[in-house]
């Protein structure tokens, strides 16, 4: 599915199975990938995601207020 990861353009994909969830975010204008795999059924992996892309992104909180 393509749409908006905070401000940047994105490909998703999420997934769960038994006891594990994962989350795969493409941000297609930067050439970087974000991949989440986390090994309990019920965890929401997109703030790790989310801290994952502004460790790499410095400045993206700063996009959303343009």
């Amino acid at each position: 599915m393509l749409e908006d990861f905070e401000v940047l353009a994105a490909t998703f994909h999420y997934g769960q199975v038994a006891g594990f969830n994962t989350e795969f975010v493409r941000l297609t204008e930067q050439g970087i990938a974000i991949i989440v795999f986390t090994h309990r059924y019920r965890v929401d992996a997109e703030p790790i995601t989310k801290k994952v892309l502004h460790t790499f992104i410095r400045g993206v909180e700063s996009l959303q207020n343009d």
